[in-house]
């Protein structure tokens, strides 16, 4: 099965913490985790409070118009640009809500507007100083700002040197200086800021890959595997690193712990659904040969075979792992190798050499090759005589050791030798090896040791003559041994392996083994199982901040995470523990339904959760589908039990747990609260609370009303009730727009949007009018996003907005409207 990733919405785009730009010293002063407490320099105005709570009712409603508006349409720079500048709005009129100003810098990151997206930011920390994340992406985009390499860097270390700054975020910005560094070709530079990172932030994976692999390759085995195994620590998740662990290790002849962590390797993909590669297979085959267990090394050779029947290397696995087992079977396999390697050679005959390869009867001699050998010679075809060079090289082999059939392999052989150079180590191997199987050692001897130093298999072939003679087989155990050393892993190494077992020759061990071993039993293994048992080391919960809603009410939950272990936990795209929260709801009582995907949010705050540490978060649920039906019907009470997904992956069973990740359902219920229409008393209290003095309560009536003459109207009347419904639906309306003159501006805007969504044709388009003139702000606004009557008089009207309007806002949002509208009504170009 192919990897399949989580594939998320532009709403959930909107809310992911990607990577944000000050020029240095602000920069720094910005990405420093300040505090909240230093003395205003002037007294803040006094606000009403029945004012203040308005505009925050209303910045919730018009913020989700920009949350609609991504999830009905495929965004555009300029719908980004829409998107941000209702945040804006929402932002201005409740400063005190982070969430405005965080989705307004991620909406204006997807436009390109990296300097709106930066003060944005800006905003946002001055409420949440200590989000870690926050800060990184401060530094990204201050990073973009500067054009020379030098500054960048002298931007970088300023953060560095500034300790008020937390060491993770510190960490991240060594990081990325050694990023800057290694693009330089500055390696010893790149590998002390990959240190100092990690100094800093053992956890931090990204620093341990980027070291591992500057410094992999000059450092030792054992250094290979400590660098391996923090890896591991800080990322379990990470498949690449252990199966990466598990190849060193093979290497170093480690066997039992090499297929020890392959099997891990394969749990974190099983646990992501994700399938490995052909050539891990292999890998984890051939090390199951090393290990004398040929039953496992058959059964993943298979699974290979299931995938590719042509796959050589895995009916080599299999020819290895049954030689001495049923010889029908063994038989079989035989002739199914050669004649797809057979196969091989006369497909180099087509124009193209990578098409698979014909298969062909193992029986009877190769036809006459001399014109393919003659064509292959020529320098412009030189992928065909690399081909046909391979497949003569792999067919004369199998000819010689799994086929025994020294005959057919020396034709094979002396058609090799007519396009192999001279001094071509493959072609003198079989030379050798076909001098052997013809039981003439002394001339194979000559003729392996000539490239024994740098081919294992003619290696081979020399300590198989020495063990086979008595005299020498002393000496043949110690060349066997060295043989084994230098193909340690792998199928080369299975092949060498199998070639000297039966004499009794011992695997010998690196010269490091025992200080490998050393580390990995110092490695905390219990710490591997959170990829499958998280709950032993981290919780989740989530509670409703309000048991039972009103319609329209937004559905808030607190998100608490609890590391309950005695490990640090890397949280983040390269951590353990993935930022992602997927939220599904299941919906029972009146109205029951499955849904999936209501809402998606990111863990913020640390980018290490500290052992016994905890962090919380308010989420809104009421986003997305879960949205859609609570507004489709305001008359029945409805119940939502909601849960929670981390490190969600998509499968084809849908949005699923992945390694490391759990599934928590919330212990308490979302209640929507019932509206029965046809109660006089309810009537009368809806119209109360419509003319009290609580704007909590102003804005629920209206919501209500509001979603009753929308449900009235979707619904389907009997010709004969057709008038009592109209009536009533005039009677509600009327209601609403009652509350159109209302003192608190909020309310009012929030009334003329609603009532104007629910007149009709002249009317509808002369209270847009009315709006889009009006002297409150917000409600050109909203005038601005209500359903479109007026065609080219609101084309007009936008255009005046952008140009004149005296609130900036409404001229960035009436700009994107324009150019996202341009975008969708420009016709095509001739030919598309």
């Amino acid at each position: 099965m192919p990897r399949i990733g989580p594939v998320l919405t532009p709403v959930m785009a909107l809310l992911l913490a990607t990577s944000p730009l000050a020029m240095a010293q602000d920069a720094v002063t910005d990405t420093a985790t300040e505090t909240s407490s230093a003395a205003p320099t002037a007294s803040p105005a006094a606000i009403d409070p029945a004012q203040a709570a308005a505009d925050a009712l209303l910045a919730q409603r018009i913020a989700g118009l920009g949350y609609d508006l991504l999830r009905s349409t495929t965004p555009t720079p300029a719908v980004w640009r829409q998107a941000a500048a209702l945040q804006a709005a929402a932002h201005k009129l409740d400063p005190r809500d982070p969430q405005h100003p965080k989705l307004q810098a991620e909406a204006l990151i997807h436009a390109g507007d990296m300097e709106g997206a930066i003060a944005a930011l800006r905003a946002y920390r001055q409420l949440v100083p200590g989000d870690q994340f926050a800060q990184v992406r401060l530094i990204d985009l201050y990073t973009t700002r500067f054009q020379v390499a030098e500054k960048r860097l002298a931007y970088l270390v300023s953060i560095l040197d500034n300790p008020t700054i937390p060491p993770e975020v510190r960490s991240y910005a060594a990081h990325n200086a050694g990023l800057l560094h290694r693009e330089r070709s500055q390696m010893a530079q790149a590998k002390a800021m990959f240190e100092q990172a990690l100094r800093l932030n053992p956890l931090n994976s990204a620093a341990l890959r980027d070291n591992y692999a500057m410094t992999s390759d000059t450092a030792t085995p054992a250094e290979r595997v400590g660098m391996l195994l923090r890896m591991m620590r800080a990322n379990p998740v990470d498949s690449a690193g252990a199966t990466e662990l598990a190849g060193v290790l093979a290497d170093a002849g480690l066997v039992r712990p090499s297929l020890d962590w392959y099997g891990f390797a394969v749990r974190v993909l099983n646990r992501q659904e994700m399938s490995p590669s052909q050539a891990f297979v292999a890998a984890y085959a051939a090390q199951f040969l090393l290990a004398d267990r040929p039953d496992d090394a058959d059964g993943l050779a298979r699974q290979l075979l299931s995938v590719d029947p042509a796959d050589v290397n895995a009916l080599l696995v299999r020819l290895l792992a049954n030689r001495n087992g049923d010889a029908d079977e063994y038989t079989t396999l035989v002739n199914e190798t050669g004649a797809l390697l057979r196969g091989r050679v006369l497909t180099t005959r087509q124009t193209d050499a990578t098409t698979r390869p014909t298969v062909a009867p193992l029986d009877g001699p190769l036809p006459d090759l001399s014109e393919d050998i003659s064509a292959a010679a020529e320098p412009e075809n030189a992928d065909r005589r690399r081909a046909l060079i391979s497949a003569l090289g792999d067919l004369a082999w199998f000819q010689l050791y799994f086929a025994n059939r020294p005959d057919d392999a020396a034709k094979t052989i002396d058609a090799l030798s007519k396009l192999a150079s001279e001094d071509s180590v493959t072609l003198a191997r079989l030379q050798g090896w076909l001098l052997l199987v013809q039981k003439r050692p002394q001339e194979a001897t000559v003729k392996l040791s000539a490239v024994a130093d740098r081919d294992p298999i003619a290696a081979l072939g020399l300590a198989r003559i020495k063990l086979a003679d008595p005299a020498t087989k002393a000496e043949g155990l110690t060349a066997g041994r060295d043989a084994v050393a230098r193909a340690s892993s792998g199928l080369l190494g299975a092949i060498v392996w199998d070639g000297v077992k039966e004499f009794g020759v011992k695997r010998p061990s690196d010269n490091g083994a025992e200080m490998i071993m050393s580390q990995l039993d110092k490695f905390p293994r219990q710490w591997l199982s959170i990829i499958d048992e998280p709950q032993t080391f981290y919780t989740l919960r989530g509670e409703p901040l309000r048991g039972t809603h009103a319609y329209g009410e937004p559905m808030f939950a607190r998100i608490t995470l609890v590391n309950q272990s005695e490990f640090d936990i890397a949280v983040g795209p390269d951590g353990v523990l993935k930022p992602d929260l997927w939220f599904n709801a299941q919906l029972r009582g009146m109205v029951q339904e499955q849904l999936t995907g209501v809402t998606y949010d990111r863990l913020s705050d640390v980018m290490v959760l500290r052992a016994k540490q905890s962090v919380t978060q308010d989420v809104r649920i009421d986003r997305g589908p879960l949205a859609t039906l609570l507004a489709s019907n305001p008359t029945p009470s409805v119940q939502a039990f909601v849960s929670v997904v981390t490190n969600p992956v998509a499968t084809e069973r849908g949005i699923e747990p992945g390694a490391a990740g759990t599934r928590v359902s919330f212990p308490r219920i979302f209640a929507r609260s019932p509206f029965p229409i046809n109660n006089e008393q309810s009537r009368g209290q809806l119209v109360a609370s419509l003319n009290g003095s609580s704007p909590t309560d102003k804005f629920n009536a209206l919501e209500l009303i509001g979603g009753i003459v929308s449900s009235v109207r979707k619904a389907s009347v009997p010709e004969g009730d057709q008038a009592q419904a109209n009536a009533m639906l005039q009677q509600w309306t009327n209601l609403i727009g009652q509350i159109r003159n209302d003192s608190t501006n909020a309310i009012a805007s929030w009334a003329w949007y609603l009532s104007t969504a629910a007149e009709k044709d002249d009317e509808q388009a002369r209270s847009m009018r009315a709006m889009l003139s009006s002297e409150i702000w917000t409600t050109r606004l909203l005038g601005a996003m209500s359903t479109d009557p007026l065609g080219d008089a609101r084309s007009a009207a936008l255009q005046k907005m952008a140009a004149e309007d005296p609130e900036p806002i409404l001229q960035r949002l009436a700009a994107a409207m324009l150019a996202a509208n341009a975008s969708t009504t420009q016709p095509a170009a001739a030919g598309e």
